[in-house]
């Protein structure tokens, strides 16, 4: 690469849906924005037109967003190609296992000239089944090995990592938690009865994609199992959409009226998690669940949440439920249980995922 080449950062996207990946990514870019490491950050969306989630962003001197406009992502692929060859990077990331074999691919076969390339693994995938796409997604990884780090979220997922890979790329394998630039707000009160006489209620907020992995559906059940077996006034708020959403919603109808709310897909669903008392995440397996942290920087008391990932007992305010027990049983009386997150806490861990410092780690500062 030549000695002179601009300081450029490149980071790059599916689409311009926020998911979890996707949060971090952008929130990775915004740093970049702001530090003195690249005078350019270019942001690369391989499919859809802007849906005005990275507006503000772009609005920033030096940063650039591009679209495809692709239907999807597999025909918003050439233009990247035809992006990324004539011009030179300091730093590529990005956060998808497609996407990651691509600029691996990319860089071994010359195409893609970076002095540092790196994926950040977005899920446990050699934890998921993932139907007949399973072994067309984990042969991706074939693809690896032009990286020069591959972050993962958690010990857990280190592992699981190198034991999928068979060890080969274990030397740029390193843990970096999700870098959050969430800003602590004052927590929400577990509430107590609004009118003399009535039974106490609390809201549960739940958020995410309506698709098997994230189990919506028990949810409901554990809303079932709250009410069945307590004589509180319990309400589950679900954002998000998906496949499930309809099975979801046909489960619903066999609970009390007015016990569920669906309030759809939010690009900001932190409206909603401040007027919820507690949190739940139902997973089977995730890289790191961030609507955990969202949760709690939004003012949520206390989140309780399967045994989804690693280092969640980490994290203050969280309950993670016993895996030896049934599920539903479990959520249920952690949720009946839980008492409100220490302020502080919560702070000095969101403090601790500083962007400035992960970036940092990133570019091997």
């Amino acid at each position: 690469m030549a000695a002179d080449a601009t300081r450029r950062a490149l980071f790059l996207l599916p689409s311009d849906r926020m998911g979890g990946a996707e949060r971090v990514t952008v929130a990775l870019a915004a740093e970049a924005s702001e530090s003195q490491s690249f005078r350019d950050v270019e942001i690369f969306v391989l499919s859809g037109s802007p849906s005005g989630t990275l507006t503000e962003l772009s609005r920033r001197a030096g940063v650039t967003v591009t679209y495809t406009g692709a239907s999807t992502e597999k025909w918003g692929l050439p233009r990247l190609i035809l992006h990324v060859i004539r011009r030179e990077f300091d730093f590529v990331f990005s956060s998808h296992a497609h996407i990651n074999a691509l600029t691996s691919l990319l860089r071994r076969t010359g195409l893609l000239h970076a002095r540092r390339v790196v994926a950040r693994e977005s899920t446990q995938i050699f934890q998921r089944e993932l139907g007949w796409s399973t072994p067309f997604i984990r042969g991706l990884y074939r693809c690896y090995g032009a990286h020069d780090m591959v972050v993962c979220q958690t010990e857990r997922m280190l592992l699981e990592f190198n034991r999928g890979t068979d060890q080969r790329f274990s030397r740029a394998a390193v843990v970096l938690p999700n870098p959050s630039r969430l800003k602590y707000e004052r927590p929400t009160a577990l509430r107590a009865s609004a009118t003399k006489g009535e039974s106490p209620s609390r809201v549960i907020v739940w958020c995410g994609r309506f698709v098997p992995v994230k189990r919506p559906v028990l949810a409901l059940s554990v809303l079932a199992e709250l009410i069945a077996t307590t004589s509180w006034r319990w309400h589950l708020v679900m954002i998000g959409d998906g496949p499930l959403l309809q099975c979801a919603k046909a489960a619903a109808e066999a609970l009390p009226p007015g016990t569920v709310s669906f309030v759809g897909y939010a690009p900001d669903p932190s409206t909603h998690f401040r007027t919820a008392d507690i949190g739940m995440v139902t997973s089977e397996v995730e890289g790191f669940p961030n609507v955990i942290l969202e949760m709690l920087a939004a003012g949520v008391g206390a989140v309780v949440t399967t045994d989804c990932a690693g280092d969640l007992r980490l994290v203050p305010g969280v309950t993670v439920a016993d895996t030896a027990l049934p599920v539903v049983h479990e959520l249920a009386k952690n949720l009946r249980r839980v008492g409100r997150v220490d302020p502080g806490a919560v702070e000095e861990h969101l403090a601790q995922r500083s962007p400035s410092a992960v970036l940092a780690r990133m570019l091997g500062k």
